[in-house]
């Protein structure tokens, strides 16, 4: 039996009809291989000489929901100091805009240092609002937050600028030149997290050393709750980077930011 003669034009349709199966085949290769998740992006803020009551806030505006913020900067607190009534200028690095949370550091404690004893003089702890001290601190990890845990017995939040009591050197936790014999410099790193569009978590590290909070009293141990760190809440979708100096006077000087660095996904119509 004789095969049945194709006609020219049947041919030719199928031919075209070929040419197009290919060619969306490789539009949608070409669409699928488009769709790239965002990537997120590193800005350097560069240096900044603190003064008295100066606030700053940079243009960009990131977007916590399509990943973390990380804000990290060195902070040299050598030119500022206290008064007896361990008063002080305090300086704070964070976020502000849609959802507010920043580290703040000071010196309360200048006046009491003995380079053979342990003289916590440098403080730097998480607010998300004013008039908040390290009670205020409610979460154990980026993604759990609780009711307020922190209390005054504590771990990575008081520095001491020179040296402590020998006896004390193979206490939990002391590290020298980190959170001991640190002549008043940092190297800080706040990580800011989105539970969701309007709530979150930041977490920090003071010289690579995490916060952490004893329940009672303190004990020569790791502390009960380690990490430690503190809600945000906002709209988490459009925050601005900050920093200022607040002081009761000029007489108590002026602290330096230096390698001012963020890490995260910058907002719609926000690119560089």
């Amino acid at each position: 039996m004789k095969s049945p003669k194709l006609s020219p034009w049947f041919i030719l349709l199928a031919l075209m009809a070929c040419v197009v199966v290919a060619s969306c085949q490789a539009a949608d290769v070409i669409a699928v291989a488009t769709e790239t998740p965002a990537k997120p992006v590193t800005v350097s803020y560069g240096n900044l000489s603190m003064k008295a009551n100066e606030y700053r806030t940079f243009d960009d505006v990131w977007n916590l929901t399509k990943g973390d913020l990380t804000l990290s900067y060195d902070l040299d607190l050598t030119g500022i100091n206290s008064n007896i009534k361990e008063q002080t200028a305090w300086t704070s690095v964070g976020i502000t805009g849609g959802a507010k949370g920043w580290m703040s550091s000071g010196a309360p404690r200048t006046l009491y240092q003995d380079p053979k004893a342990e003289d916590w003089v440098d403080k730097h702890f998480l607010k998300s609002m004013d008039n908040q001290d390290e009670r205020s601190y409610d979460a154990t990890s980026p993604i759990v937050v609780s009711t307020p845990f922190g209390t005054y017995s504590s771990y990575g939040l008081w520095f001491d600028r020179n040296g402590i009591d020998p006896q004390q050197l193979a206490n939990w936790g002391m590290i020298d030149g980190t959170t001991y014999n640190t002549a008043g410099k940092y190297k800080i790193v706040v990580t800011f997290h989105a539970i969701d569009a309007k709530s979150g978590t930041m977490f920090a590290t003071v010289n690579g050393v995490q916060t952490g909070f004893y329940t009672t009293s303190w004990l020569n141990e790791k502390p009960d709750i380690y990490p430690a760190g503190k809600s945000i809440a906002g709209d988490l979708t459009k925050v601005q980077v900050q920093a200022n100096q607040w002081t009761p006077s000029a007489q108590f000087g002026i602290a330096r930011l230096a390698n001012i660095t963020v890490t995260g996904f910058l907002a719609a119509g926000a690119g560089k």
